[in-house]
């Protein structure tokens, strides 16, 4: 396994991104957790953003689980400490 996780961050280095099959051992995320979190995203409210915080125009609609404006925050909503749950698990956290 070790091998393998050692080929996806050469990858990663070279190309910038890597994609591990769902069914994988080594993906860090269960098909429930990826619906969950697809759940989530789906669901939580959403703003439109015109200006970034960096003051970059943007056009996107954002639904936020964790602000840093001041710091970390995590935002009053029905999904986040679903999400958070999901992607502070020790699998996921030595993984990513």
């Amino acid at each position: 396994m070790l091998k393998r996780i050692l080929n996806l961050q050469n990858k990663y280095k070279k190309f910038g991104t890597v994609m591990i099959s769902g069914d994988s051992d080594i993906n860090p995320l269960s098909s429930k957790n990826f619906m969950d979190l697809s759940n989530c995203c789906k669901n939580v409210e959403k703003e439109f953003v015109k200006i970034g915080d960096a003051g970059e125009e943007n056009h996107l609609l954002v639904g936020r689980f964790m602000t840093d404006v001041k710091g970390p925050k995590i935002v009053e909503n029905p999904f986040s400490k679903k999400v958070l749950s999901i992607l502070s698990q020790k699998k996921k956290n030595g993984f990513l």
